[in-house]
């Protein structure tokens, strides 16, 4: 999606990734690297008794999993900018099988670089919307 030069990105561009399942050690990664250790994500009998049953995987850990699939070309991407109306909608379990969308909603020039608004959404595979948020990237213009 953010593999081209900016001059070439719309709105209405539209770019999913491939499938990817969930692993307990998704959740224990994220844990140690940004050091939360809710039970909720961690711990089966804590999660037991709460209403989702089973660890879930953590919120952030779901909005971190697409920028490793998502195209991000250097030098074209300058970095990324934002994140508007974030929502954990449904949660992710272990075995769950996730595929992430990302449709561009609108470019504009601001000062010297470009700004691409899209919307980003994470689906389980029964389709099930687990995560919406809406991203800006900061884009290079020119050469």
């Amino acid at each position: 999606m953010f593999d081209r030069p900016f001059s070439e990105m719309q709105a209405g561009d539209y770019w999913e990734s491939v499938p990817r399942g969930v692993v307990a050690s998704d959740r224990q990664l994220f844990a140690g690297w940004s050091g939360d250790h809710y039970p909720l994500h961690l711990d089966v009998g804590y999660a037991a008794a709460t209403r989702y049953r089973l660890p879930i995987l953590p919120g952030l850990a779901v909005l971190s999993l697409p920028f490793g699939l998502v195209p991000l070309q250097a030098p074209q991407v300058i970095a990324f900018y934002g994140l508007h109306r974030l929502r954990f909608i449904n949660p992710v379990y272990n075995g769950d099988v996730i595929t992430f969308s990302v449709r561009s909603l609108q470019t504009e020039i601001q000062a010297i670089s470009g700004l691409v608004t899209a919307q980003l959404e994470a689906l389980l595979s029964g389709g099930t919307l687990a995560m919406i948020a809406e991203i800006l990237m900061l884009m290079q213009v020119g050469g």
